[in-house]
């Protein structure tokens, strides 16, 4: 039931349906996966610090997983984003 359900909040999550997303990933135990989710869903909502949260939190569950790949992306995206707002 977990599998299907993580991959309609998949599906929400490419559709843009952030608050259904939400209700539906909150509703789930808290593993790797949902995090993972969680973590994406809040990249997509502008809420980048919670969303980097979500990723390490998966990442220490499952090293190498989907998470990880995903951290280390939104912490080169900060790097080059912080580096602009320096050296305008």
């Amino acid at each position: 039931m977990n599998g299907d359900t993580k991959a309609h909040a998949r599906l929400l999550l490419e559709s843009n349906k952030t608050d259904e997303a939400t209700k539906l990933l909150q509703s789930l135990p808290k593993d790797a996966e949902t995090l993972y989710l969680l973590g994406r869903l809040n990249w997509k909502k502008g809420n980048i610090a919670k969303a980097i949260s979500y990723f390490e939190e998966a990442s220490i569950l499952e090293p190498g997983g989907e998470a990880t790949q995903a951290l280390e992306m939104a912490r080169e995206v900060m790097d080059f984003y912080n580096k602009d707002m320096y050296n305008p």
